[in-house]
């Protein structure tokens, strides 16, 4: 396994989450990276926090990630996209927890509103 708290592994990652449209070469780089990776709890909150104040980022990181969990058996074998999908929902998970900016929430009531009425 790679560690996942070098630079150049998490900027990698980030680079290819935040990627618009996040085309077949993102996808696979995204899932080598997630594969190979032990995402450690530190670079998880570091995505967690930048989302938090980048609603932007947030959103391109987490659909892409959800745009990921849907299509993960075509790429990888059960054992390994179970696997995958565990770090997925570990990112997800951080993401939603982290307190977000003002400016993130005036984002989503602008850009979002029927999210936020729900």
């Amino acid at each position: 396994m790679t560690s996942d708290n070098t630079p150049g592994v998490m900027d990698a990652l980030l680079a290819q989450l935040t990627r618009q449209p996040f085309d077949e070469e993102a996808i696979r780089k995204v899932i080598a990276l997630l594969r190979e990776s032990s995402m450690a709890s530190d670079s998880v909150a570091q995505i967690a926090r930048i989302g938090a104040r980048d609603w932007k980022f947030f959103h391109a990181v987490y659909d892409n990630l959800v745009t990921l969990e849907r299509i993960l058996d075509k790429y990888l074998a059960p054992e390994e996209a179970q696997r995958v999908w565990q770090r997925i929902e570990l990112i997800q998970a951080e993401m939603d927890r982290a307190p977000k900016s003002f400016g993130w929430m005036v984002n989503q009531v602008l850009r979002k509103p029927a999210q936020v009425l729900q």
